[in-house]
């Protein structure tokens, strides 16, 4: 008698174990290859130029100040500052642009310094304030009005 079926007679439940357990051999697959895919991530530049007007009018005393000189000081937080300078237009307005670098959430303060046309029309008047780099504005406008007293 063939070895399994003695096994088989002799031990009954051998047989149960076999029937009802099921075997799993493992075995290695590898999938087949499509080829290689290259790619490179690009993300947006994180440091954008930003364009800050600085405008008003120019008053000395208790009209307006044409030829007053106008300067204005830019200080981002993580660059060199910047200034441009104009003199008053004959109805006291004055604009100066400029443009810096800067990321969105820096701090940029500012600082507008303005003279008479005239030595002793009175002491140069300074005006600050302080702007927050957004994402969505990359164009400041800073309207002042300077008020210069005469000396």
């Amino acid at each position: 008698m063939p070895f399994m079926l003695r096994l088989f007679f002799s031990r009954p439940w051998l047989f149960l174990f076999l029937s009802v357990n099921q075997v799993f051999v493992p075995c290695l697959a590898r999938p087949e290859s499509k080829g290689i895919v290259s790619y490179v991530l690009e993300g947006q530049s994180l440091r954008r130029t930003y364009t800050y007007i600085f405008s008003g009018i120019v008053h000395c005393g208790n009209q307006v100040c044409s030829n007053a000189r106008v300067q204005v000081q830019v200080e981002p937080d993580n660059s060199a500052g910047i200034s441009g300078e104009t003199r008053s237009a004959s109805d006291g307005r004055f604009e100066v642009q400029i443009a810096c670098d800067g990321s969105v959430d820096d701090s940029v303060a500012w600082r507008i310094i303005a003279e008479a046309p005239v030595p002793g029309g009175g002491d140069p008047v300074e005006l600050e304030g302080r702007v927050i780099m957004t994402e969505d504005e990359t164009t400041v406008i800073v309207q002042r009005p300077v008020q210069i007293n005469h000396g």
